[in-house]
């Protein structure tokens, strides 16, 4: 890692680890504001921190800077830190202004945009919809960048209360905030970009659940000795550990090959490895606290009911785990030959890939 980066997750590290970030996490739960928080992250630079210098960022590489997702989750930072990188790099690719304040993204039809310029549409589940200041709309041939009061927003939640948005939008798009939408970025290459995104922070949430679980199993004794020195609880962190160690190495593999463009086959190999990862993870975790881990006042919660949402947004292991396998059937020659060659490391767009 260059010196820069260690610098950047030290800070961030400490930034999202600090003792008040449980209590914005939980805020952000109940429909609190996370602004404080925010002003933090963009006093570091790590809204733009996928960007090249010139474009305004630190000059990082894309594994560098898609670490700091990865380290945002495994603290329970309730910020859409991976949505404003994404956001800022599609702004950068299509030649919008990029800005620092909280972004997401929305991928409408192509008929959303009218003729005339209009912006016609609802957003359903947007991701940090009620908090984003910019809202970054991907629609046909088109990119646009809409300010936060050019769209209405009504939240609404899942039984895990991460903040998410029905948004409706009218409005006629000004000049500057329209752009011609980049070929690499379509549909699925974007919708991969996020799956990243997700299996990042799943990974993330992933340690973060291993290291609570390891320091209670310590700290908890029962007949007369720590529950961690028995042998069954002790099979059960192996698995544990073996799915979040398997998570988080895909999730290595897929950002290493971000570069000019999304890596598709990558990114699907990460979201559907992190998504069956999910369920021994979390399961394993609760059954070692018990009852303990599952209460308001627990941390445990935090990571495992998000991990719960996340697995399905942007793609289950299902719909990427059949990508992946329409891929390796349209290659031709064997699965062994297909799985050791170049095809997983190769940045194609979704065309190309099924």
């Amino acid at each position: 890692m260059s010196e820069t980066l260690d610098l950047l997750t030290d800070a961030a590290a400490r930034l999202f680890g600090s003792d008040s970030e449980d209590k914005t996490a939980r805020a952000a739960r109940d429909g609190g504001n996370v602004a404080a928080i925010w002003e933090q992250v963009v006093d570091m630079g790590l809204p733009l921190a996928l960007l090249s210098e010139e474009e305004g960022g630190f000059g990082l590489s894309a594994y560098e800077a898609l670490q700091l997702i990865r380290i945002s989750a495994r603290n329970g930072a309730a910020v859409p830190l991976g949505e404003t990188m994404v956001a800022n790099w599609i702004m950068a690719r299509a030649g919008l202004s990029v800005m620092e304040g909280m972004a997401t993204l929305a991928v409408l039809p192509a008929e959303a945009i009218g003729e005339d310029g209009r912006l016609s549409a609802t957003g359903h589940w947007v991701p940090w919809g009620r908090d984003a200041e910019t809202l970054v709309v991907l629609a046909g041939d088109r990119v646009a960048s809409l300010a936060k009061g050019s769209f209405e927003a009504k939240a609404v939640q899942d039984g895990n209360r991460l903040p998410r948005a029905d948004l409706s939008i009218d409005t006629v798009l000004e000049d500057g905030s329209v752009a011609a939408r980049p070929a690499s970025l379509d549909d699925v290459t974007v919708r991969a970009a996020m799956a990243l995104v997700r299996a990042l922070e799943m990974a993330g949430a992933m340690a973060a659940i291993l290291e609570i679980a390891v320091d209670y199993v310590n700290q908890r004794t029962q007949f007369g000795r720590p529950l961690g020195k028995f042998q069954a609880i002790q099979q059960q962190l192996a698995v544990l550990a073996d799915e979040a160690a398997a998570a988080n190495a895909a999730c290595d593999l897929a950002a290493s090959q971000w570069g000019a463009t999304v890596p598709v086959l990558s990114a699907a190999v990460a979201k559907a490895r992190a998504g069956e990862a999910s369920a021994p993870v979390t399961a394993i975790a609760h059954q070692v606290l018990g009852a303990i881990g599952f209460t308001e006042e627990h941390r445990l919660q935090l990571f495992t009911r998000a991990i719960w949402t996340w697995r399905n947004e942007y793609g289950s292991e299902r719909e990427w785990n059949r990508m992946l396998g329409q891929a390796a059937f349209g290659a031709g020659g064997t699965l062994w030959s297909w799985l050791t060659g170049p095809a997983l490391s190769r940045t194609k767009n979704a065309g190309e890939a099924a």
